[in-house]
Parts: C-alpha cells; sequence; structure tokens
C-alpha cells in the first residue's frame, strides 16, 4: 500500500524509522530534490537535509517520536546543494500498538504569486487533491472513505466494506462514525473532528475500535484528512482505515505469555530461596557453634558455603525485583526528584559514612513517575559510585540538571574508577560485571550484575533515556533524561 502511495502521490512524501534513517520516498520527492535511492535510503535524515536539523520547532525526536504529535509547520524551509525550498509541512508519526517505530514527512511546496513573494492558499490545489484521493479509493489495499461534515459515512472503496462484515453498502451509508465505534473512543473523536472542523488541524491519526455486524471488534489505527473549499471552509473528511487486530491479538498472546512466563521465574524463584536461606542460616549458626574447633582451611570451607548462598540469595532477590518492576501496576503521579534524593542519602548513610563521601545535589525538578522506583534508580546508580572509588581519593558524588526542550536530564558524576568503553557499552546488559573487577570494598563479591540492569528497567518504564560517560581512573558520568 504505502509503495502504491508513494509511487503515484503529488506529494513531497519522506518516510524514516526511529533511527531517523530515511525508509522511503515519493517519485515527486525524488524528482524534486534531484536525488536517487542508492543517495537517501538508509542515509540518516540530517545527513540529507541537514536545515531541517537547525529548524528548533521541528524537534523530530521530541514532538514525534517520543510525544506522538502530529506537527504542522508552514514554512518549512528546507536546503538541499544549492536549491532552497519552501514547503506547508506536516509531520505525522507511524505508530503500531504504543509503540512509535518512525514518522513522515508530508510536503506541499509553497509558491510565490508574480507580484510579491508570498505563499499560495493550499486549498487551491483542491483538484488535484481530489484526484489523488479517488485514485487511493481505487487502487490501495487497505480501507478508505469520505465523511461529510457531519462524520456521516459518504462513500468507502471496496476494502472498507469488507472491514466491516456482516454490512452490506447501503447498511453503512448515512451512519454516523460513533454508531459503529467503541463508546471509550467517543469523546477523544469529538475532539480531533472538531479541531479539522474548525481548521486547526488537517489531519490527525489514532487508534480506534469498530464494530462489525456481529459485535466483534475491529482494532484499528486511523487517518483521518480534512477536505476543504476554495475558501477554505470544511467540506468533509477522508478516513483511511489499518485494520490491526491480528497485531492486537498476537500483542495479547505475548502479554499473557510473558505474565505466564514470569509468574512461572517468581515461584521458582521463590521456591529456591527458602533451602538457600535454610543454608545460609544453618551455615552461619555452625561456623559460630564450631569457630574454635576447625582448621583454617574448614573454616574457609565453611566461609565459602556462606558467601555462595548469600550471593544466590541477592542473586534471586535482583531477579525477583526486576521481573515485578513490569508485573506491578506502579501509580505515577508528581515526584519531587528532591525528596527522592534525600531519601536514597538517607538509606545510604553507612556507606556515605564509611567512605567519608561528599554528596552535592542541585535543586531538582518535580517530573511525573513512581517514587518507589525512582528512589531503587538513584539508589543503584549513587550505591555504585560509593562502591567503585579510588582509594587515594575521597569519593565525590554530583547530582546535577539541565532542563530543555521538554526533557530534565539528571546527571550522576563520580570521581571513582571509572569504566572502559566497552563496559560504558554493556553496562546495562544482565549480569555484565564489567572487565575491571578491581573495587575498593570487598563486598562487590556478592553483586548480581542487575543492578544497573534494574536502572534501565527502570528508566525504560519511565519512558526515560539513559547515558553514560566514563573515563578509567577520572570518574563517571550517567545521565537520565526524563519526560518533563
Amino acid at each position: 500500500m504505502q509503495k502504491t502511495i508513494l509511487e503515484n502521490s503529488f506529494d513531497v512524501i519522506i518516510s524514516f524509522d526511529k533511527d531517523l534513517k530515511i525508509t522511503n520516498m515519493s517519485n515527486v520527492a525524488f524528482d524534486k530534490f534531484n536525488l536517487s535511492p542508492d543517495e537517501s535510503i538508509g542515509n540518516h535524515i540530517y545527513s540529507i537535509f541537514p536545515t531541517l536539523e537547525k529548524e528548533q520547532y521541528v524537534n523530530i525526536e521530541l514532538r514525534v517520536l517520543t510525544n506522538k504529535e502530529n506537527v504542522e509547520i508552514s514554512p518549512l524551509n528546507i536546503k538541499i546543494a544549492d536549491s532552497q525550498f519552501a514547503f506547508n509541512g506536516k509531520l505525522l508519526p507511524l505508530v503500531e500498538g504504543d509503540e512509535t517505530y518512525g514518522g513522515i514527512f508530508i510536503l506541499q511546496e509553497l509558491k510565490e504569486t508574480n507580484s510579491q513573494n508570498q505563499s499560495y492558499n493550499i486549498y487551491q490545489d483542491k483538484k488535484i487533491q481530489q484526484k489523488y484521493y479517488q485514485f487511493l479509493f481505487n487502487n490501495i489495499s487497505t480501507a478508505v472513505v469520505y465523511l461529510d461534515e457531519q462524520f456521516y459515512f459518504r462513500e468507502g472503496n471496496q476494502c472498507f466494506f469488507e472491514l466491516f462484515d456482516g454490512y452490506t453498502a447501503e447498511d453503512l451509508v448515512g451512519v454516523n462514525v460513533e454508531d459503529v465505534t467503541h463508546e471509550k473512543f467517543h469523546e477523544r473523536n469529538r475532539s480531533v473532528i472538531q479541531s479539522i472542523f474548525k481548521g486547526e488541524i488537517v489531519s490527525n491519526t489514532y487508534e480506534n475500535i469498530y464494530f462489525k455486524k456481529s459485535g466483534e471488534e475491529i482494532n484499528t489505527i486511523d487517518h483521518i484528512i480534512g477536505m476543504y473549499d476554495d475558501e477554505g471552509m470544511f467540506e468533509g473528511a477522508i478516513g483511511i482505515i489499518s485494520d490491526i487486530t491480528a497485531v492486537k491479538e498476537t500483542e495479547l498472546k505475548l502479554i499473557e505469555a510473558n505474565k505466564q512466563l514470569s509468574s512461572f521465574a517468581h515461584k521458582i524463584s521463590h521456591d529456591l530461596k527458602e533451602p538457600l536461606n535454610s543454608i545460609h542460616l544453618f551455615s552461619k549458626l555452625l561456623a559460630t557453634a564450631v569457630q574454635n574447633n576447625l582448621f583454617p582451611e574448614e573454616k574457609d570451607y565453611l566461609n565459602f558455603i556462606i558467601d555462595g548462598s548469600k550471593r544466590a540469595i541477592n542473586f534471586i532477590n535482583n531477579i525477583l525485583y526486576y521481573s515485578e518492576i513490569t508485573e506491578n501496576d506502579y501509580k505515577i503521579g508528581e515526584v519531587d526528584l528532591n525528596d527522592v534524593i534525600y531519601i536514597v542519602q538517607q538509606n545510604l548513610h553507612q556507606q556515605i559514612k564509611e567512605r567519608e563521601a561528599h554528596i552535592y545535589s542541585e535543586y531538582l525538578p518535580t517530573i511525573f513517575g513512581n517514587q518507589t522506583l525512582l528512589v531503587q534508580l538513584f539508589q543503584n546508580l549513587m550505591s555504585n559510585s560509593l562502591r567503585y572509588t579510588n582509594p587515594n581519593q575521597q569519593p565525590f558524588i554530583n547530582i546535577s540538571c539541565i532542563e530543555e526542550k521538554g526533557w530534565a536530564k539528571i546527571r550522576i558524576t563520580d570521581n571513582g574508577k571509572g569504566m572502559g568503553e566497552k563496559d560504558s557499552r554493556l553496562v546495562f546488559k544482565p549480569f555484565y560485571k564489567g572487565e575491571n573487577k578491581e573495587s575498593h570494598n570487598p563486598v562487590d563479591k556478592f553483586s548480581s550484575g542487575l543492578g544497573l540492569t534494574i536502572v534501565k528497567r527502570i528508566a525504560d518504564f519511565h519512558k526515560a533515556v539513559i547515558s553514560v560517560e566514563s573515563k578509567i581512573d577520572v570518574g563517571t558520568t550517567i545521565e537520565v533524561d526524563f519526560i518533563n
């Protein structure tokens, strides 16, 4: 379907993935920018169109890939080689389920009048639009419907009527959208429709649920595009409806399978903890009872049992916690990060005192999240900073924040042992303990290798981005970027 649209579209269309690499362009786009597929597809969009990165109001990463906004820009100036272009631009997210897997630019070039350098009315292209949409009606393999100004179905293609199995064309023509959609989306749909009707937005993309005549649900992604007359008055809309029912069913099966697997792992872990706790407890009691009657070698053997059982218990506890992060329905609300850092410092009071560490924190913002999880995130990070210290320096941890473009960027910087490039790249992987085995505190032998993996899981839960900068014998900075 997408290939057919791109080959026959009258617009400049550029699609890209979540890494901002161009995945396709319309034939008009290749001609307009004098590019070949080999020169553009697979390349980063900013490398082909560098002026897009400088257009701060575009902000593809935040507005489209993160916030899933539909962005309208006019004029959007694009320079490539020695040519300069000005467009009316729409920037739309490509969404499957809850995941944004890319985006798409739909661009209409601004034209100049003979007397003044000003843009023409985009609605003057109505005839071209009508021809374009008629082509879509007749050729693409997805459901397309025309809705009038009251949002009643007026005309649909064959795929549209096939989607509503059980209804005839006569049954559907003249039916209001709300009569065949789930009530939980009615308020949202009305809001979108009103915005399109008023011309506040020209198009919108959202998930929807329709009903067949049998009552069976149809999960869809709808793209609604407003149609206007020569004066810009609303006449109706085109709806392009993609059936994602099969995808949703597969998603639900995967969720259920993951729940069963997680439940199984949870039960096994609990069952393992009981004998391990017994081994650890009675080994310690035995060591106390016979400590004066053992040879040094026998004491070593007993200590191996005590230490090994403690490592196994810590390991299982971390696995249980890791799995529970996505299992539990954690409540989200406003969290003052200053309170989080205070709680962490209280929890780590003994380690901070033992290492005579100096902790400095700037005033931090309030974000949306779960306080319990955020305490665990910062506690794991600060605990690592206290563990991997330089023996010849007083440990220092600095917590700072930069707020920009809707993000709160929290940086935790220490003057510890630091990491090499490989460790920095792999440090969030499960069970990865790094190449630098030295630690200022021998308690590190009880590490499970899941501390920073848990940090990454909590960051993902909050839709935060986490990164590492580190240099051996200089220190480490871990940055966590929260949507603010």
